[in-house]
């Protein structure tokens, strides 16, 4: 009698920890979802204000679109160009103590090679003269995916030029929370360009 009600209650009790471990993980992951999306309105946000900067200071679209997509790199998936395996921390000494570990996690330069590889290309990358050349410096597989608009104001001395960008991200689990809405975002500033240079329309 007491065997049957004991399988009973370890029955019930590994149930309700399957039913907590499930929920527990679902906030984990829709918190991630959540705090990803955050994150690219963000980097959408910044990416607007670079663009229109490089407007306002009298640099053509092809050049604002380039300043978007090197603010949105965070968000922009996986790099194509250069391709190659990520580095796997070979630099590094191995570590046979733990004092040998924590020195070695100390001593290591703050920017992984990877991460300097990539900062010297951004601005051959911002340099380059068309599209082809551009794409061959530095790739991302979601920089397709950002697109820009323009708006001028013509009031006052040069006016304001307003610049937005829409962004669809990657998904987290894609077959279980779906695909990432478009996200989008904004800035305003004053197009003081028209003060000292003469527009070409480009």
């Amino acid at each position: 009698m007491d065997t049957a009600r004991d399988r009973r209650r370890s029955g019930q009790a590994m149930v309700e920890t399957v039913a907590a471990v499930l929920a527990l993980s679902l906030a984990f992951f829709l918190a991630a979802r959540f705090s990803s999306l955050l994150k690219t309105r963000l980097l959408l946000s910044h990416a607007a204000a670079r663009a229109a900067r490089a407007r306002a200071v009298g640099l053509n679209r092809y050049m604002a679109e380039k300043s978007a997509r090197v603010a949105v790199i965070p968000a922009a998936g996986e790099r194509l160009v250069p391709s190659g395996a990520p580095w796997d921390g070979s630099a590094q000494s191995p570590a046979g103590r733990i004092g040998d570990a924590a020195a070695d996690i100390l001593s290591a330069p703050a920017v992984s090679p990877e991460a300097s590889m990539e900062i010297w290309r951004i601005p051959a990358y911002l340099a380059a003269e068309n599209e082809s050349f551009a794409r061959g410096i530095l790739d991302y597989a979601l920089w397709d995916r950002l697109s820009l608009s323009e708006r001028r104001s013509s009031a006052g001395d040069g006016g304001r030029i307003d610049v937005s960008t829409r962004f669809r991200a990657g998904s987290i689990l894609p077959a279980l929370f779906g695909e990432a809405p478009a996200l989008e975002g904004a800035y305003s500033i004053e197009n003081h360009s028209a003060l000292y240079m003469e527009d070409a329309g480009l």
